[in-house]
């Protein structure tokens, strides 16, 4: 009965001059059994002499990744087994092969996933050599619109001050009765490009490995147009591992001041204070923060809010390639599995 009204929909339509197609989508993901008693079924339905088909339709189209199904086949039948001289007999017009590795590469081009400009730039480079190595499907790449926001959390705090803080030249824009400086995951957006990407391949392992695969056989150099945005993306973290056990470093830059006391006699003082530098492959930026003598750090919020990357040097040959992105990376998503960030970053397989 349900064939019969099938056959008289279509009757009617071919009536109104209109083609009619039978799709079988995802022909691949069914169980073995059914994928090859479908395309028999097709197969036998198909009248070569008048060049129709007994279903009733004009065209049948399989959808289907026939890499899988080769796979299927001779997992099936055997690795001997010849698999397209079986499969010929299924299809009259060779097979179009799919290939929206551009229409991705273009949506990653446009991801605003990432708020921080540098990092968002990391983050579409990154995402278009997955895509162009087939390491990632749009599927795994919509997975970022799932992904859960995480609130900002303390990633370093250092507790104990140096004692000369006292001292109006040194650290004067920081309030005598503070007792610890600290900042936020939000101050360093690279985190959230590491636990997205996490997201996207579906465990810490499958990112790493991809990220390691791609060390092992990218290009050799990033357009150097992107040499900014890579190495403003990068600085902060690769110099928070380098000072990890010592963050006031990462905070301050001390330095011995000689001040003359006349008749060219000079005193050494104790150290003062200054802004931090931070330094990457040849890179040099003095982190400028927003606090004065009038406006001095409380400790209340994250120190380093509001930075701003001054450049005070930036070489003039300098070739970033993409293995030494990949290296960095993979030393920071280290450091999450291995701390205490990877269970705050809601990281749960690292």
């Amino acid at each position: 009965m349900i064939s019969e009204l099938i056959g008289d929909v279509l009757e009617e339509l071919r009536k109104s001059g209109l083609k009619t197609v039978f799709i079988v989508d995802d022909l691949d993901r069914l169980d073995p059994d059914h994928i090859f008693r479908i395309l028999n079924i097709l197969s036998v339905h198909y009248d070569n002499d008048i060049d129709k088909n007994k279903f009733g339709f004009d065209k049948v189209i399989c959808i289907c990744d026939l890499t899988n199904i080769q796979s299927v086949f001779h997992h099936r039948y055997g690795s001997a087994a010849d698999f397209f001289g079986y499969i010929d007999k299924f299809y009259s017009e060779e097979p179009f092969k799919f290939n929206n590795s551009d229409a991705i590469a273009t949506y990653c081009q446009r991801l605003e996933a990432v708020q921080d400009l540098p990092v968002r730039a990391v983050l579409q480079t990154l995402l278009v050599e997955f895509v162009n190595r087939g390491a990632l499907t749009v599927r795994q790449i919509l997975r970022h619109l799932i992904s859960v926001p995480v609130m900002p959390f303390i990633v370093c705090e250092e507790m104990m001050l140096p004692q000369d803080f006292q001292r109006p030249q040194n650290g004067a824009h920081i309030n005598p009765s503070t007792n610890r400086v600290y900042f936020e995951s939000s101050d360093m957006p690279l985190l959230e490009l590491v636990r997205l990407l996490i997201v996207i391949f579906g465990s810490y392992d499958r990112f790493v490995s991809a990220v390691t695969t791609l060390k092992g056989d990218g290009r050799s150099h990033l357009p150097k147009e992107q040499n900014d945005d890579v190495v403003k993306a990068f600085v902060m973290p690769m110099n928070f591992l380098e000072h990890v056990g010592e963050p006031k470093r990462l905070f301050f830059r001390s330095f011995h001041v000689v001040r003359n006391h006349g008749n060219d006699y000079r005193q050494r003082l104790n150290d003062d204070l200054d802004w931090p530098v931070w330094k990457l492959k040849g890179y040099e930026f003095r982190i400028v923060l927003r606090y004065t003598v009038g406006n001095q750090y409380d400790g209340n919020q994250s120190y380093l809010k509001g930075l701003v990357f001054n450049m005070q040097e930036r070489p003039a040959e300098c070739q970033i390639a993409l293995t030494e992105v990949c290296g960095w990376l993979i030393r920071i998503a280290e450091h999450v599995r291995d701390s205490k960030l990877s269970h705050q970053l809601g990281i749960a397989s690292a």
